[in-house]
């Protein structure tokens, strides 16, 4: 059942708040690329002793590069919903234009999309993440 917007349920989140939420997520991104660098680095700087160690090498790496991939794409997400904050876009919907709830953004801070928005997309299979929304 599609959610119904009740304006009683939208609160606005400070802007220095989510400023600070973004920027602790992105921090804690990048320890994590750095880190998983890291690990990646140490396994693979030394040759595999046979075959099994060569594989769990390949499997480490594949694992690390898809992650980055995902962590990568959330760095730009914090980005462009730190650029929305100085350009004044921060909080509206990107679909409907609505003020998007304080406490979506509290649990999402890079959210593009009201929960209203974001739940009629999904169930109606047009995307599958904010990102994938088709733009005009």
């Amino acid at each position: 059942m599609p959610l119904e917007r009740t304006d009683s349920s939208r609160s606005e989140l400070p802007l220095s708040r989510a400023r600070e939420l973004l920027e602790d997520k992105r921090r804690h991104l990048l320890e994590r690329l750095k880190d998983d660098r890291q690990e990646v680095e140490d396994v693979t700087d030394r040759p595999p002793l046979d075959e099994g160690e060569r594989s769990s090498h390949e499997q480490l790496a594949s694992y690390a590069h898809g992650r980055s991939e995902a962590e990568h794409y959330q760095l730009r997400e914090i980005d462009e919903a730190l650029a929305r904050i100085e350009s004044g876009d921060y909080g509206a919907c990107e679909d409907c234009d609505e003020p998007i709830d304080g406490r979506r953004l509290e649990a999402i801070p890079e959210a593009r999309l009201c929960i209203v928005c974001a739940d009629q997309g999904v169930s109606r299979g047009r995307y599958a993440t904010d990102r994938e929304r088709p733009k005009g």
